[in-house]
């Protein structure tokens, strides 16, 4: 959703398309995928995922009211990149969950998988519409409001006693 508002916005406040490429994450993710794999073994994937999505949370918002120059872009860029490893670990909640039979388990990653593509294909047109309606702002504000979100139902989830399920019969 904010990916492909992020060029446009380079646009509107003159900068290169040179810098489009210096401010993308892929290659920041690859690094910073270790961190993200300490901090589930040390807090658990919920706790992990809830953290992330907060920090991406703050890296969109901050990112939405930043100043519009080069180093300022580039260093919000970075913190969001940092933490941006959501479905990762939603994937890693789902499949090492021992409170899911197998056959769920197998629905709900074929059923995350859909939903992942499906936002693929929807976020863009929402933000480019958020974009074209509220500018760069918007788009980076309500991406910080579904990762927050998403990040409190986690950590709320998390903080939660698991449910007894009873056998069926």
């Amino acid at each position: 959703m904010v990916i492909t508002c992020l060029p446009i916005h380079l646009k509107q406040i003159d900068m290169a398309p040179f810098y489009m490429g210096l401010v993308e994450y892929g290659a920041v993710q690859i690094f910073s995928s270790s961190i993200c794999g300490r901090l589930v073994r040390r807090f658990g994937a919920r706790n992990a995922h809830s953290l992330c999505c907060v920090a991406s949370a703050a890296g969109y918002l901050a990112l939405g009211l930043g100043p519009p120059d080069f180093p300022s872009l580039a260093s919000l860029r970075l913190i969001t990149a940092l933490f941006k490893h959501t479905q990762t670990l939603q994937r890693t909640q789902l499949a090492s969950s021992p409170d899911v039979s197998e056959s769920r388990r197998i629905r709900l990653l074929g059923s995350h998988s859909t939903l992942s593509s499906l936002g693929f294909i929807v976020g863009p047109m929402v933000g480019g519409s958020a974009f074209d309606f509220g500018g760069f702002r918007l788009v980076t504000g309500l991406a910080c409001v579904g990762f927050l979100t998403v990040g409190i139902a986690t950590a709320v989830s998390a903080a939660a006693p698991a449910a007894e399920v009873a056998p069926k019969s």
